[in-house]
């Protein structure tokens, strides 16, 4: 845990921070209003910075998944670089850039519309596939990424060409921004869940880093529904998917100053059988410890790795947190 902590801290500061500001400004509308600043230009620029820092985890999610990896780190990367492409679309819908001001509507949907579409990816890269239909989607990996690519084209193409196609109506109706916001939260919530899940069991970065970039999502559409355009909580909600995309950017470091290559890691993410997550959070050293075990005793070479693999099912069964399953496969791999 120690040696994790330097490679979680950033994530875990970053959501406490975030969760601080955001309940002292949501609390407190007098001071949420004082900090109002309407600057489009810093609107653009902070939006710009946002996106493009998705773009780091989004391009190795897409190398991994294209490669051959595994359903999930495909719906990874449909996750992120739709967050990247549509919030750029929020960015260049700034009234004063592309759009004049009676096109604002674009930049309210844009943003709503980033919101549900990453969270549904991330939510669909957690769902319990059957393995046939996941076996088929991957042989079509490249159709489907391709034809995803040309819808948020066109997104881009319609919403900055022809504005006046998305009716203004829709951005105040209050169906869609109550629709939205539980879309989001809930996706989110359960995606969070999950990677946070998976932190346990393998102690691996990335999967924290994904579940608190999760987090942060649903505290941005919290900040969108409920905060006042131009006040504090409007820019905290774009200071919150800047710090998402650092967070996973970081994870993706993390991953990397461990020795793996970042679509490697990315592969661990895509990993669902509880056995194989646990055994990709090993550590070096209890590696290094079952290797030279192995090579003293020809005996125990797959000893080791059937007594862990029994031990964590009898614990799964036992009903064990994932900490102490993690724990467990550990010891029993060296039990020798």
């Amino acid at each position: 845990m120690r040696r994790a902590l330097p490679e979680i801290l950033p994530g875990a500061l970053a959501l406490a921070l975030s969760t601080v500001v955001a309940i002292v400004l949501l609390s407190n509308a007098h001071l949420d209003q004082q900090l109002s600043l309407v600057t489009p230009s810093g609107h653009f620029y902070i939006v710009s910075a946002a996106s493009f820092v998705f773009v780091v985890p989004g391009l190795a999610a897409v190398v991994g998944a294209l490669r051959g990896g595994s359903l999930r780190v495909l719906m990874l990367a449909l996750a992120f670089i739709s967050l990247g492409a549509i919030f750029t679309v929020h960015g260049l819908a700034t009234p004063g850039f592309i759009l004049d001001a009676r096109y604002f509507g674009v930049t309210g949907f844009s943003s709503r519309l980033t919101m549900v579409v990453a969270s549904s990816w991330l939510a669909l890269s957690v769902a319990p596939w059957p393995q046939a239909l996941e076996l088929q989607l991957l042989q079509r990996r490249h159709l489907i990424a391709g034809s995803w690519a040309a819808v948020l084209l066109g997104y881009a193409a319609l919403a900055l060409t022809k504005p006046e196609s998305l009716p203004p109506a829709i951005t105040t109706a209050p169906i869609f921004l109550v629709g939205t916001t539980v879309a989001v939260i809930a996706f989110a919530a359960v995606t969070a869940l999950q990677y946070l899940r998976g932190y346990l069991l393998t102690g691996r970065p990335l999967f924290v880093a994904v579940g608190a970039g999760s987090l942060l999502i649903v505290q941005a559409q919290i900040g969108i529904h409920f905060g006042p355009v131009w006040a504090g909580t409007f820019w905290l909600y774009h200071l919150q998917l800047l710090a998402a995309a650092a967070a996973i950017a970081w994870g993706l470091v993390s991953e990397y100053a461990r020795g793996d290559a970042w679509t490697g890691a990315f592969d661990r993410l895509g990993e669902r059988d509880i056995l194989a997550q646990i055994r990709s959070g090993y550590s070096e050293q209890v590696l290094s410890l079952a290797a030279a075990l192995e090579a003293r005793d020809g005996y125990t070479i797959g000893h080791g790795e059937r007594v862990a693999a029994l031990s964590v099912l009898i614990g799964r069964q036992l009903g064990l947190a994932e900490v102490r399953l993690r724990a467990l496969s550990q010891g029993a791999l060296l039990h020798d």
